[in-house]
């Protein structure tokens, strides 16, 4: 009796799959944040920083979204993105470097995670890239993404906001104008009781 051959054939394995030994039968998937985009591979390759993967058997990464950076460690089983810190921010346009966030300039600021900066508001300025801060007393600022506060003039002083300047309430003025009203409360009330 003859025993006949039986031959078998081999199929690549998919994309997001590899197969590393010769006679395997079953092909494994590629581990989270590696990948195959190719059939047939022996291996997978890690993501570079500031890409991921979200599951196991991906045929490619994704990028850290808007307001994140890669710094490439994935040690975690995370995806290695990082949320940009506050005073910095990263965009989700393409070409921008996925490993770093941007600094906001002077007179802007920005929550951790973003993904553009804001102008310091009035009553605020910004001396140092990516931070605002209220003015000083004594100080003020009428104008959005200024980098100093302003002095008043001419006898001012700032609102409480200090968001503009305002001439000063004079205490002999308003008791002045407190004993008028009061005087003549009394009158209409005396003419009021004294009518027939």
């Amino acid at each position: 009796l003859s025993a006949e051959a039986k031959t078998v054939a081999c199929t690549k394995c998919n994309k997001g799959m590899y197969g590393d030994v010769v006679g395997q039968t079953e092909c494994k998937q590629c581990r989270i944040n590696y990948f195959s985009y190719l059939a047939g591979q022996q291996s997978c390759t890690h993501c570079s920083p500031g890409k991921y993967t979200v599951k196991e058997g991906e045929a490619s990464c994704q990028e850290c979204g808007a307001g994140k950076y890669g710094n490439g460690d994935d040690s975690n089983g995370g995806d290695g993105c990082l949320e940009c810190p506050s005073g910095w921010y990263r965009t989700d346009v393409n070409g921008v470097d996925l490993t770093k966030c941007l600094q906001c300039e002077k007179g802007e600021n920005s929550e951790a995670g973003s993904k553009s900066c804001q102008s310091c508001s009035i009553g605020q300025y910004g001396d140092n890239p990516g931070d605002c801060s209220e003015c000083p007393a004594g100080q003020y600022q009428s104008e959005k993404k200024q980098i100093v506060c302003l002095s008043c003039k001419n006898g001012e002083l700032p609102n409480e906001k200090k968001t503009a300047c305002e001439k000063p309430i004079q205490k002999n003025k308003v008791k002045q104008q407190t004993h008028s009203f009061s005087m003549r409360a009394r009158r209409l009330r005396w003419a009021s009781s004294n009518t027939f």
